[in-house]
């Protein structure tokens, strides 16, 4: 994690205490103007980003294969009682209607992305959904659930997004009101056309 200075006219509408932004380690290096922008008035919200143990956004590079995993502990955490759980590397205890989680990420090569989720959702949280943003594109679906409780992971295509070369940013929140809790989040993943992405051993997919 690194402290970056932004922008004078970016920072001055921010409490005059405040002339610094904490951002993800390399995200200055591709973040455009709006992006920026963007950042800032979600910062002046008064939801500033979570910091917890174990969690630590970065700017997530695309692997050899093209195929971007997208880490809970690389996550930006946003919102109440929402946090990284360390003992089972996921987003947890979402329960809130404002909670949300953001990556920053880098593209190696432009086109279309099938997106996946890796999650696990109990039969008390059932007709949950969730709305996945990139950039002007959003991707919303169900939550099917994978089982009686929280301990059952599963693999699910939900999409696909279209991502241009460079550096972008997904946000992931619900769609509407969260019954228990919205999901626990392992992983989402982008994979560019015939790559598949490289789940734990023994994962199932729906």
């Amino acid at each position: 994690m690194s402290v970056v200075s932004a922008s004078a006219a970016a920072v001055a509408p921010l409490a005059p205490a405040t002339s610094l932004l904490l951002m993800p380690e390399g995200l200055e290096q591709g973040i455009t103007a709006q992006q920026m922008a963007d950042l800032v008035a979600f910062v002046r919200s008064g939801n500033p980003r979570k910091e917890v143990a174990g969690n630590k956004p970065q700017l997530v590079p695309a692997g050899k294969d093209g195929v971007l995993m997208l880490a809970a502990r690389q996550a930006e955490i946003y919102g109440g009682e929402i946090t990284f759980e360390p003992g089972f590397q996921n987003i947890g205890m979402w329960h809130g209607v404002d909670d949300q989680i953001a990556w920053s990420f880098q593209v190696g090569r432009a086109g279309p992305y099938e997106v996946y989720l890796d999650y696990a959702s109990a039969a008390n949280a059932a007709g949950n959904s969730f709305l996945l943003s990139v950039g002007d594109q959003s991707l919303t679906g169900g939550i099917p659930t994978t089982g009686d409780d929280w301990s059952h992971y599963k693999q699910m295509r939900v999409g696909t997004i279209n991502l241009t070369a460079g550096t972008d940013r997904a946000i992931l929140r619900s769609k509407g009101p969260i019954r228990g809790a919205l999901i626990d989040l392992r992983t989402v993943a982008f994979a560019p056309p015939g790559k598949t992405p490289q789940w734990p051993v023994g994962a199932s997919t729906i």
